[in-house]
């Protein structure tokens, strides 16, 4: 888009946004739409008046900061119900599977909890990805009592070197 006063750029922001969404947010049947490339799309959609519509949709719509901060803290401890046979015992003494007949448990759910957790580690800055390569850097706060002692552990570690 090229410059245009503020109302322009406002009202090209809201067209180019509500025919993005109509095409369920997907660049390349907009491009089509439009007749023009996907990467033009691209661009568009960087520009900065189409991002702050983009934005005021999606807060209209209850998608808010607050809300998604809610769902990752959900999805941290997110569970999944998988299937378990019911054992009992017979005339000998023996567990056995009762056929036919199974329970339902709730269990973590790990794949989930992960990508929340690294989601959460990527929004606070503790985990970046450059290339393929991971920077994680977490700040400990400890007790003065707690750093004095790893201090001391430290130096015990350096004499016994040196």
């Amino acid at each position: 888009m090229p410059r245009y006063r503020p109302e322009t750029a406002r009202l090209k922001a809201k067209n180019i946004t509500k025919a993005y969404s109509r095409v369920g947010f997907s660049q390349v049947k907009l491009a089509k739409i439009k007749g023009v490339t996907r990467q033009t799309i691209n661009r568009t959609l960087q520009k900065a008046p189409v991002q702050k519509t983009l934005l005021e949709e999606i807060n209209k719509i209850g998608l808010t900061d607050k809300e998604d901060a809610k769902d990752l803290k959900r999805l941290r401890k997110a569970q999944r119900p998988i299937a378990c046979d019911v054992f009992i015992r017979n005339d000998r003494g023996k567990l056995v599977v009762v056929k036919n007949e199974n329970d339902w448990i709730d269990v973590d759910d790990n794949q989930a909890q992960l990508k929340a957790l690294e989601m959460t580690l990527k929004l606070k800055g503790h985990l970046k990805e450059n290339g393929t390569k991971i920077e994680v850097g977490i700040n400990i706060k400890l007790t003065p009592e707690e750093r004095n002692a790893r201090i001391d552990r430290v130096k015990q570690l350096i004499s016994i070197d040196g």
